[in-house]
């Protein structure tokens, strides 16, 4: 079962109003063995109906901000100079547009990865300030990547608080947590 199938068949559980652990169950016992934490990490990175509908309006101006990230990363970068890592330069101008998409559809495990990102991009701004000017478009990006990473941080927390910084997160028990 891939993980489109699998998102569709846990959505459909839960819209039919049916608990987590429940569907937890259902999918386990028709799954191959070890696909456990696969099935967990696809219902967790659901989020509940009425905490997307919470932070729809965050989610949006999580996702306006990393595509005006990607414009303003387009804006510095080019023209591409020969000396400079070609490869990171469009690794830095396409991972904002690749993130916001995975934030228009609200993937829960996309938001940890949002905040790395952001504080990865934060040094690498915080390093190169010290050699170059900093210019207008950089101060601004350094005031967009602050944002987004703290945004995505705050939604990662509250909408998906039992997806842990390096995974899942479980019980006393050693049963994850739904």
């Amino acid at each position: 079962m891939d993980r489109g199938d699998l998102h569709k068949r846990i959505d459909l559980e839960l819209n039919a109003g049916t608990a987590r652990e429940d569907i937890f169950k259902k999918l386990c016992s028709r799954a191959a063995v070890g696909q456990e934490k696969k099935i967990a990490l696809a219902i967790v990175c659901i989020p509940e109906a009425q905490l997307r509908k919470a932070f729809a309006k965050r989610n949006l101006v999580l996702c306006l901000l990393l595509i005006f990230n990607g414009l303003l990363s387009l804006l510095i970068e080019f023209p591409l100079d020969p000396q400079r890592h070609i490869f990171l330069s469009w690794v830095k101008i396409i991972m904002p547009f690749i993130l916001a998409a995975f934030c228009y559809s609200f993937y829960g495990a996309a938001y940890r990865f949002m905040a790395l990102c952001s504080l990865l991009e934060l040094f690498e701004i915080g390093g190169t300030a010290f050699n170059l000017p900093l210019t207008d478009l950089a101060g601004l990006k350094l005031l967009v990547i602050l944002t987004v990473m703290v945004l995505s941080w705050h939604i990662a927390r509250k909408v998906f608080p039992h997806l842990g910084v390096l995974g899942l997160r479980k019980d006393q028990n050693g049963n994850y947590l739904l």
